[in-house]
């Protein structure tokens, strides 16, 4: 559980925050005028190292063969100090605190773009810290290292699309009262920007994760796959990703344009509920998808149970 919500705070993190420079105005990415950016940052920040702490401490427990509160110091500072993992976990607790310290600028018209760019890159490098705690991890040679950027470049562009999703949920799902003309031309127009984004993202996912399937089980390691929890699991995820795809898909090419056609004969309602189902089954398709991901790192790829 804690490896699951590590992953998904660290992914609304960089990607709610990457969302705001790419899809919003100056104006808008003041926090609270379109999306809570600065309290959204100062949580997921603070929940982030919180998570992180329990992740090392139950790490540590495990080695030494201790309970989660009788922890080993010995194996601690080997954990930290003499492995890659112990690394990448103080490069994220750094990162975590500089998103932190710069949510605040997020909250002043001047300072909001240079604040969400810091947190962004921030909360890309927490992020991608998560990859020395996967199978991208134990290639070796050559490929080790493409492995480990492929691994990386996948959680990032996994963290924009979950990021993206949870952003534009805030935009169409909220009381009525809140909804006005001016709120449904900043989500159109949010909307849209995601598309480029989208496909980059879609492509850079499908890349990375065939460099990780062969890292992980080799050409002649993949038919036999589906006889392992690993591959059952594995085979799961990618059908959620299809789903995914076609999800996403309608919304670029039938949801959008009819957002637009409801935008321009002033229908509201069914502007802002044509995109709510398909919005809601995405982000339930991304949130098991990061609990198949949260399950397969602590599976053996070569095991068949």
């Amino acid at each position: 559980m804690v490896r699951f919500l590590l992953y998904l705070d660290l992914m609304l993190l960089f990607g709610i925050v990457a969302f705001s420079l790419y899809a919003l105005r100056d104006g808008e990415r003041v926090s609270g005028a379109v999306i809570p950016l600065r309290s959204l940052t100062t949580v997921a920040s603070l929940l982030g190292a919180l998570l992180s702490l329990l992740g090392l401490a139950a790490l540590s427990a495990g080695l030494a063969r201790t309970s989660l509160f009788a922890l080993d110091r010995e194996t601690l500072d080997i954990l930290l100090f003499g492995m890659p993992a112990g690394a990448a976990w103080q490069l994220r607790i750094i990162a975590l605190a500089v998103a932190f310290l710069a949510a605040w600028p997020l909250g002043r018209p001047g300072t909001a773009a240079a604040g969400a760019t810091v947190v962004t890159v921030a909360g890309g490098a927490a992020l991608g810290s998560l990859a020395w705690g996967g199978h991208g991890v134990a290639g070796e040679g050559s490929f080790g290292w493409v492995q480990l950027a492929s691994d990386i470049l996948h959680l990032l562009a996994a963290g924009l699309w979950v990021g993206a999703l949870a952003a534009m949920v805030m935009l169409v799902w909220r009381p009525a009262g809140l909804i006005d003309r001016d709120h449904l031309l900043v989500s159109q127009r949010a909307l849209a920007g995601f598309s480029t984004m989208g496909t980059i993202v879609v492509a850079t996912l499908i890349v990375t994760g065939t460099v990780n399937l062969l890292g992980t089980a080799g050409w002649t390691g993949i038919p036999t796959l589906a006889t392992g929890r690993y591959g059952q699991l594995l085979l799961a995820k990618l059908v959620l990703f299809a789903a995914m795809l076609a999800l996403a898909a309608g919304n670029r090419f039938r949801l959008v344009p009819r957002f637009k056609a409801a935008m321009i004969g002033e229908d509201c309602r069914t502007a802002i509920g044509v995109l709510r189902f398909s919005l809601a089954a995405e982000t339930g398709c991304a949130l098991l998808i990061l609990a198949f991901v949260a399950w397969l790192g602590t599976l053996d790829p070569a095991g068949a149970g």
